[in-house]
């Protein structure tokens, strides 16, 4: 009898015991083994470079945005990244250099300046409570370094007044993009133009010179038998006011 249980008992410690080795094999994480993978995967991290402006474009080293020409920034590759691979990330310092560049209004003691980005809003405000219009611009594309946009984009919208309101952008900053547009139920009436451009891509509004990029009345334009025949200058936006009798 006592043979019978020892037998059970060391039939029993040996289940047991194989038990934590495989448990162990199979289930056990060196700190060592993981330091190691976390480090190697951390050295092959590509850092990817955006554009504060133009943060759909992502480079994998240093360089000029395609579109504006400005330095490019580093990404923050966080969690968040892993999580929505869509979502934009900056550094610290990337971020700070965003929020000045997209600023609507920059203050300085008793100074007050306005930036393009104030004068793209306040030209886009008709849009604001307007019903949106059907548009369709077929434009030559923008190509830099291997990649490309279309180099014209625009909008469109009436108001409760019956105002048309088209809105475009010549996102090439070197060429100027011939455009016609088919104006329908357009007989007759009052088309006006406003415009916002600058001599340099990278031009901007500071305390010294506050009036380096403002808007002014556009006029390089024609209309006949319907259609709005248009020369974008380069770097440009463009809103049209249109009044039909």
């Amino acid at each position: 009898m006592n043979k019978i249980i020892s037998n059970q008992y060391i039939r029993y410690a040996l289940f047991v015991f194989i038990g934590l080795i495989f448990g162990w094999v199979f289930f056990h994480h060196s700190p060592i083994v993981e330091g190691s993978q976390d480090h190697s995967a951390e050295e092959n991290k590509v850092q990817i470079w955006t554009c504060a402006m133009h943060p759909q474009i992502r480079k994998t080293e240093p360089g000029k945005c395609p579109i504006c020409g400005m330095d490019l920034v580093p990404l923050n590759q966080g969690s968040a990244s892993k999580e929505d691979p869509s979502a934009i990330h900056f550094t610290r310092e990337a971020a700070q250099l965003a929020n000045v560049l997209q600023a609507v209004i920059l203050t300085k003691d008793d100074k007050m300046v306005l930036t393009p980005t104030w004068y793209v809003f306040r030209m886009f405000r008709v849009h604001q409570n307007a019903r949106l219009l059907p548009i369709d611009v077929v434009s030559e594309d923008y190509v830099y370094g291997g990649q490309k946009i279309p180099a014209v984009s625009a909008s469109a919208s009436i108001n409760d007044k019956g105002q048309i309101h088209i809105s475009m952008a010549n996102l090439n900053p070197g060429k100027d993009v011939e455009l016609t547009c088919k104006l329908v139920n357009f007989t007759s009436g009052q088309i006006t133009g406003e415009i916002l451009t600058a001599s340099q891509i990278n031009s901007f509004n500071s305390f010294e010179n506050s009036s380096v990029v403002k808007t002014a009345p556009f006029s390089a334009f024609k209309v006949k038998d319907g259609v709005l025949s248009v020369i974008l200058p380069s770097k440009s936006v463009i809103m049209f006011e249109i009044n039909s009798k």
